[in-house]
């Protein structure tokens, strides 16, 4: 049976090799991973009954991140799938990036700087708003809304992208083209009713 002696050369540049890797990475050096910069956002946003999954996405119950001056999530933010509300209304955001791939309730991001809608989740369960905003279209939105369907006071001029189903009603006053009911269920099946200003 062989044996495998490392000779003292050999074992010292292992070790030099490591420590040249943990000063690559400062974050590893001091003992904080990607998991616990994840958990401590997290905390520090009053995220309660949350997962950090394997891949570091997150799933959680629910997400109420309202009125904390948020630009953007961090890049090391991803949430994955919760179960019922995700509300990141009030913010500054100007990117969607990290919102959820899946909610099981309503989605809000009204009241921020986006002009995009890229990032928001496939479907909706419940309500979703995007009111309040400066988008000039629909583009990225859910593919389909349980209920409601909010994206009054925006700079739209095209409904290019708005859901193909609504389950509940449509509202879009107040934008940079007047829409008419009939723009609106020419793209998209509206279960309730169609509000515009025109």
């Amino acid at each position: 049976m062989s044996e495998t002696f490392v000779t003292y050369e050999r074992w010292k540049n292992l070790n030099e090799m490591n420590f040249q890797k943990k000063m690559d990475n400062p974050l590893s050096a001091m003992g904080i991973g990607r998991r616990q910069l994840v958990k401590n956002w997290l905390d520090e946003m009053g995220v309660k009954h949350y997962t950090i999954n394997d891949d570091f996405t997150i799933d959680a119950d629910s997400v109420y991140l309202e009125d904390r001056n948020l630009i953007e999530f961090p890049n090391f933010i991803q949430f994955n799938k919760i179960n019922k509300y995700f509300n990141c209304n009030d913010n500054k955001l100007t990117s969607l990036r990290g919102c959820p791939t899946s909610v099981g309730a309503s989605f809000h991001c009204s009241y921020n700087n986006l002009t995009s809608l890229k990032g928001c989740p496939a479907s909706i369960e419940n309500n979703f708003s995007c009111h309040d905003n400066n988008l000039t279209s629909l583009e990225g939105c859910p593919t389909s809304v349980g209920n409601d369907f909010f994206c009054y006071n925006n700079n739209l001029i095209s409904l290019k992208g708005c859901p193909s189903l609504i389950g509940g009603d449509f509202y879009c006053r107040n934008n940079k083209t007047e829409f008419t009911e009939e723009d609106v269920r020419k793209l998209c099946d509206v279960n309730g009713n169609v509000y515009t200003t025109a």
